[in-house]
């Protein structure tokens, strides 16, 4: 070693071999950086002396406009030993920093160790901290992160997992301003970690809701103005949960509502609108309200008087969404409430038109489809879905225990000349919205905590069901959701929430009962159908009897093709009606009625031959004009043919 660099002075005795060569490398590294700035100001000096005058002056002048400059930049501001963020978060004043970290309004430092002693690092460019934890009624657990962004503060409640993985924490809310670095993530995963250790005890715990409506421990939160935090699992539901708010005048809403009085099927679909509160008491799934009508009936007006009720009704607040949408986004909205009404508009615009079908046997599910992967999975709900459209979603469904869980208003919601109070409506409820539904919640949850209130509830509600219950069994496995209906009219009458009396028995059975035709005997309705398309159409039946005696000039094939065959049998003197599959699904299509839907219900009835052969087929080999194709041939209950018979085999 050089006798001029003295390395045991520099780096001790006690350095093994390798330890000393390694220092001695980076002794020599350092001494070439030193070797090239002396160099390199001993030749710009010997430059600066060879300047001419005028060279010399701009030198000058330009060292003067640089130290103007540096003199206007503002110092920066000092790095304070605490911070206050009792005073700039609103949190308790015994929040610590952990040792090992420095915050100041110039974002976090973290202590580094180094050669020539210890070092601030920053890794936030901004204040960042947990301020509060919560566990929702899953049991899992959020954390509330907090930081300064242009002199306010933001705010977000995150997943307890995503403050463990830093790059995903940056990846996620960088969008919203998170100061952070992707470079730091992993130092202010420790930074969250230590701090939230470091304030255990100070931190506050506390429970999140992730849905509207009751909550485990029995408390009913009708929107973000109760006082509870509110969380949805999913950002698609924070705009629909924000609607759910009080706007305007109680009294206001409550006269433009008296005008629905006359109105019994508007009054229903008002009365679903309080009935899902009920729904927990009496332990019954969750179900649909349908009206259909043709356009400019006052459907969607009637929807928004509804859900007025508890939320802004307006287009833009999103409580009322269309059918235009997807399986899971309809599981997602439902997921939002727990005995609070949800809302889809106008079945025509549905993008997928089974959906509108499966519906109501979903919603009676109250879960949504299990799923893999990261769709969502699972989902709960407990609500009435209230649905509007030309068409009914009776009408979409292929199963006929649809009726059970549907209750269909198949009529106009207002009268011819209720223009000016449907425009009322609208604009009032656009204005004055979100009272009756928490008042009635108020009065329904004090109901409850009294005992012998509540047996009379359950009493009243038994008579209702045992009034309701009809002559059929399908009218008497919907009585018990007509039955909630009323009971929650009733109590919303009594309390001073709607302002007209209530409806009486005979009002509900008019709606729900008596009305039968288009909602339980779907089958025979469809018959009705066919049957009045025949008869209009008879000359479009192919009868080979009959084109015996025609001309051979005469025109035998009608404009728009045979209809179907009239089949002959001399065996058994019959004759019947055939009609090929396809055309009786459009002329059930032109009537809004699925053909998959009554199929079984033809069958069951005896409306259709079956094969001689196999006693089981129902479509059976039939010819027209010698050419054979697959029929529906109709039995003489279904459509009745009289006169003689001469000869048609299969």
């Amino acid at each position: 070693m050089s006798e001029s660099l003295n390395i045991d002075a520099l780096l001790g005795d006690a350095l093994t071999d390798e330890a000393q060569a390694a220092a001695v490398d980076g002794a020599a590294t350092d001494f070439l950086k030193f070797k090239r700035e002396r160099d390199n100001k001993e030749k710009a000096r010997k430059e600066l002396e060879k300047l001419s005058p005028e060279d010399r002056a701009a030198f000058e002048k330009w060292r003067a406009e640089q130290a103007k400059k540096a003199a206007e930049i503002p110092a920066a501001r000092a790095p304070q030993p605490s911070y206050p963020y009792a005073e700039v978060f609103g949190m308790d004043p015994r929040t610590t920093t952990p040792e090992g970290y420095k915050v100041t309004y110039d974002g976090v430092f973290m202590r580094t160790p180094g050669h020539d002693g210890e070092s601030w690092s920053r890794i936030c460019l901004a204040p960042l901290v947990v301020t509060s934890a919560f566990i929702d009624a899953r049991g899992e657990q959020s954390v509330e992160l907090a930081w300064r962004s242009r002199g306010s503060i933001v705010r977000k409640l995150i997943p307890r997992s995503l403050i463990r993985r830093g790059r995903k924490l940056v990846e996620t809310l960088g969008d919203s301003g998170l100061p952070v670095m992707e470079a730091d993530a992993r130092f202010v995963e420790r930074w969250l970690g230590e701090f939230e250790v470091a304030n255990v005890s100070v931190l506050p715990h506390e429970y999140v809701a992730r849905n509207l409506g009751w909550q485990p421990d029995g408390a009913f939160i009708s929107g973000p103005e109760d006082g509870a935090h509110l969380a949805p699992l999913y950002d698609d539901q924070q705009r629909a949960m924000n609607a759910y708010h009080p706007s305007g005048s109680m009294a206001k809403w409550r006269d433009a509502i008296a005008g629905l009085e006359p109105y019994h099927a508007a009054r229903a679909i008002v009365a679903a609108a309080f009935a899902p509160v009920l729904l927990n008491e009496f332990r019954e799934p969750s179900f649909m309200v349908d009206i259909s009508f043709r356009s400019t009936s006052g459907k969607t007006t009637c929807l928004r008087c509804a859900m007025s009720v508890w939320a802004d009704p307006t287009e833009r607040a999103g409580a009322i969404t269309s059918w235009n949408t997807t399986p899971m986004a309809m599981e997602t909205k439902l997921n939002l409430v727990r005995g609070l009404p949800s809302a889809l508009d106008d079945t025509m615009l549905a993008r997928y038109p089974e959906l509108v079908g499966e519906a109501p046997y979903t919603l009676s599910m109250d879960r949504g489809k299990s799923r893999g992967g990261q769709y969502v999975s699972g989902l709960e709900w407990q609500t009435v879905l209230l649905s509007t459209g030309e068409r009914s979603v009776l009408s979409h469904t292929k199963g006929q225990g649809a009726s059970v869980r549907a209750l269909a208003l198949q009529r106009r919601p207002l009268g011819e000349g209720a223009a000016a109070l449907a425009e009322n409506l609208t604009e009032v409820t656009a204005q004055h919205f979100g009272h009756a539904g928490p008042e009635f919640a108020r009065r329904y949850r004090q109901l409850l905590a009294d005992d012998a209130m509540r047996d009379q509830l359950h009493n009243r509600r038994d008579e209702l069901v045992s009034a309701l219950r009809g002559d059929t069994a399908m009218t008497g496995r919907r009585a018990p959701k007509i039955a909630l209906l009323a009971l929650a009219e009733e109590l919303a009458c009594d309390w001073g929430v709607l302002p007209y009396q209530a409806m009486g028995i005979s009002d509900w059975q008019a709606l729900f009962i008596e009305d039968v035709d288009t909602t339980d005997d779907r089958p025979e309705q469809a018959m009705e159908v066919v049957r009045a398309h025949v008869a209009a159409n008879y000359s479009s039946l192919y009868d080979s009897q009959a084109m015996q005696s025609w001309s051979a000039g005469e025109q035998r094939v009608p404009p728009g093709g045979w209809l179907g065959v009239i089949r002959r049998q001399r065996k058994t003197g019959t004759a019947r009606v055939a009609i090929h599959p396809e055309r009786i699904r459009d002329i059930l299509k032109r009537a809004e009625i699925e053909y998959e839907a009554i199929l079984q219900g033809w069958l069951e009835a005896g409306y259709l031959e079956r094969s001689a052969k196999s006693g089981k087929d129902y479509l059976i080999a039939v010819k027209v004009e010698k050419v054979a194709a697959k029929h529906l041939v109709f039995t003489e209950q279904a459509i009745p043919l009289g006169g003689d018979v001469e000869d048609e085999d299969d």
